[in-house]
């Protein structure tokens, strides 16, 4: 057999034909994970700008959408304690007092958006309340159907040795960009897992000195959105299904 035909009977053997199909797979499987590397790449960096901006948004509105009187409730800025803010990164907040003029019952509100969904661990009522000398009573899941939108949200009691100030009741939810609530940090989680980072996550607290009956948690409620109506639309429309 001449040298010819020899490497012409080796280039149609069954061995060479398998080795050369195992380098031609490999080579298209390389190319695919680096196309989808590439795109994954172009996305993560789209999606970054787009939450930027979004960012931006919810800065605006939240400045500009100040509501001082909201029927028989008149409201003052409250400032934000300082080991409240310590946890957080880069944030929204909106602190406010509300009272009633009607009855004299006072609320505090409190919005805080984060950009990054860990930083608000730190303000977790279970968390941050009891970091700070108070004792959980009792937390209870509850949903409220407030102008419209539908929130998953907590009831918590917290009480503490103090003579002035035994029991805090606090109603907390999530409010998360792809437009739904949750009721914790569990709840966060299940969303950052399935949804873009960069777009965090805003926690929003009632908090009342005393019992809160179930109307009047209700009336808690719808107050606040009616209050924040304009920046909780802009927070739950950050991220939107393709």
């Amino acid at each position: 057999m001449d040298e010819r035909t020899a490497r012409s009977q080796m280039f149609l053997s069954p061995r060479w034909q398998r080795d050369r199909t195992i380098v031609v797979v490999w080579s298209a499987i390389t190319m695919s994970l680096l196309a989808g590397l590439a795109a994954t790449r172009v996305r993560l960096h789209s999606a970054a700008a787009s939450a930027e901006s979004y960012h931006a948004r919810v800065r605006r509105i939240a400045t500009e959408s100040m509501t001082e009187r909201v029927g028989a409730w008149v409201a003052t800025d409250f400032p934000l304690p300082r080991p409240a803010v310590a946890p957080l990164g880069p944030y929204v907040a909106l602190s406010r007092r509300y009272r009633n003029s009607v009855s004299g019952r006072v609320v505090t509100s409190l919005l805080v958006q984060c950009s990054d969904t860990r930083d608000v661990l730190g303000h977790y009522p279970p968390v941050f309340y009891v970091r700070h000398g108070w004792n959980l009573r009792s937390s209870e899941r509850q949903d409220w159907v407030a102008e419209g939108l539908e929130i998953h949200g907590m009831h918590y009691q917290f009480t503490a040795g103090r003579f002035e100030q035994p029991e805090l009741t606090v109603l907390g939810f999530m409010a998360l960009p792809d437009g739904t609530t949750c009721r914790d940090m569990e709840g966060v989680r299940r969303y950052v897992r399935g949804r873009n980072k960069y777009f965090g996550v805003a926690q929003v607290q009632l908090i009342c000195n005393g019992p809160v009956s179930a109307a009047e948690r209700d009336q808690l409620v719808t107050l606040f959105v009616r209050a924040h109506r304009p920046v909780l639309d802009a927070i739950m429309t950050g991220v939107q299904d393709d």
